[in-house]
């Protein structure tokens, strides 16, 4: 009988993030504003990292991890997710009486022909790409310029989103989709060039965001992207399959891009499809996508006296991280999040093992239960905030402005990240933002004194 209602809460809490998920995405449509996907970028990673471990633990016999330890981690991290939707209805609650859509076209905006912005989505796509491949090998071990660097390479998304952004403007279906098949080329390039898909992912998931916050939801786009979903499950589980297998002649060898252009095909010449009953699929999602582990794990580490609780001292230390070190050429050195995850929960890695803290973790340690509300309903309110101005700039035709806004904003998806990361990526991405802007110069250079059309919706 505590079994089953054990289970019952389990799936309340699951079922709970949908209608949460749903909600976030009809937010800006309730409150008659638009959105550039922010919100609902974030609420997709956090999904990712927590739903599905979770979800595992409904199969009869299955367990890798202790049950208990996961169910108290995904209860915390759904109280968060709660507050963090929270912090986006607060912020979208204030948002008029703040002014943040009264931007003066007449002073700000331009209105750009289709092939001005197309021009742009291509040069800010390129620059990204070549930031990736050619500048950050190079200047990636460079304090202040690497951070920089990795913001540039973040360009490329600003530029598939302009292409989208322009293609749907105009009712173009096939610039549109040309564009959506290019998002769809991120996991591969990571991939290719690192051996890793996670951050092509997230890419990914932002454009798909932004996407969907700009067209009319149906039910067939509902059906498509459970399609997706389904098929992007079976790629990782035949990804995390072949993982190491791949990653040896990348790593080790420094294999040519056809090698690993034909281990990528052999690798879909033998796909699996994701299977629930297959023990192996199970445990590949469980292993990498169950973030819930490391709360969980922390919640018992702490509350029974192991270790004290961080105090603020992982978010000061986000703060100082902000502070270049080229202003500061002596600011101390702070733990990563695989040095917070071991901290607080006891749990050793291996030496080079790239572990994440994750935001609801690093509130949690800093100030306990309570601490995780607060957080999360901020990083809401944050989150929330670089949506509407985006979205603000966007709808008048501010290019420069949504830049501005938008590029930072990319910078808070990273829900499996720690709070440094966060901070130290939003804060390169203004300078990055500077770099965009006098790309879009040369291509905007169009004034107009009328605010734009809404974008046509297909």
């Amino acid at each position: 009988s505590g079994g089953r209602e054990i289970m019952n809460d389990l799936q309340i809490a699951l079922l709970s993030w949908v209608f949460i998920g749903l909600f976030i995405a009809l937010l800006p449509k309730l409150r008659g504003r638009m959105s550039v996907g922010l919100p609902l970028a974030y609420f997709a990673g956090l999904f990712l990292i927590h739903w599905p471990g979770a979800a595992l633990y409904l199969v009869d016999s299955y367990y890798y991890y202790n049950p208990v330890v996961i169910r108290e981690g995904f209860y915390l991290t759904t109280s968060g997710v709660v507050a963090f939707t929270l912090g986006l209805f607060a912020v979208s609650l204030l948002h008029k009486r703040l002014s943040f859509e009264t931007i003066k076209t007449g002073h700000h905006a331009a209105t750009h022909t289709p092939v001005e912005t197309n021009k742009l989505a291509k040069h800010l796509f390129y620059t990204g790409l070549f930031a990736y491949f050619v500048l950050q090998p190079l200047l990636g071990g460079l304090p202040t310029i690497s951070a920089v660097v990795s913001g540039m390479v973040t360009l490329s998304v600003v530029g598939v989103c302009f292409g989208i952004k322009g293609a749907l403007h105009v009712g173009n279906k096939k610039v549109f989709r040309r564009w959506l098949m290019v998002a769809f080329m991120f996991p591969f390039i990571t991939l290719l060039n690192a051996a890793f898909v996670g951050y092509g992912v997230h890419n990914m998931i932002a454009i798909f965001a932004f996407t969907l916050a700009l067209i009319k939801f149906r039910l067939r786009i509902a059906f498509i992207l459970l399609i997706i979903s389904y098929l992007a499950m079976s790629f990782y589980v035949t990804y995390m399959r072949d993982r190491t297998d791949y990653r040896e002649p990348v790593w080790q060898q420094q294999a040519s891009y056809m090698d690993r252009v034909d281990k990528i095909s052999n690798m879909f010449s033998d796909f699996e499809f994701f299977d629930p009953g297959n023990t192996d699929h199970l445990m590949h999602i469980d292993i990498r996508l169950n973030q819930n582990h490391l709360v969980g794990s922390s919640i018992y580490y702490l509350e029974q006296g192991n270790q004290r609780f961080a105090g603020g001292e992982t978010i000061i230390n986000a703060i100082i991280a902000l502070i270049p070190r080229i202003i500061w050429p002596d600011k101390p050195k702070v733990g990563g999040g695989g040095d917070i995850v071991t901290n607080y929960t006891g749990i050793e890695f291996a030496a080079g093992t790239s572990v994440g803290a994750g935001q609801i973790l690093e509130f949690y340690v800093n100030f306990g239960r309570g601490g995780v509300l607060v957080g999360m309903f901020v990083l809401g309110m944050l989150v929330g905030l670089f949506d509407i101005r985006a979205a603000s700039s966007i709808r008048t035709g501010d290019h420069r402005s949504f830049i501005l806004w938008f590029l930072p904003g990319l910078g808070f998806l990273q829900a499996g990240g720690n709070l440094i990361e966060v901070t130290t990526t939003v804060g390169a991405s203004v300078g990055t933002a500077m770099i965009a802007i006098f790309i879009s110069k040369k291509y905007m250079q169009k004034k107009s004194t009328t605010s734009m059309d809404p974008i046509k919706l297909i």
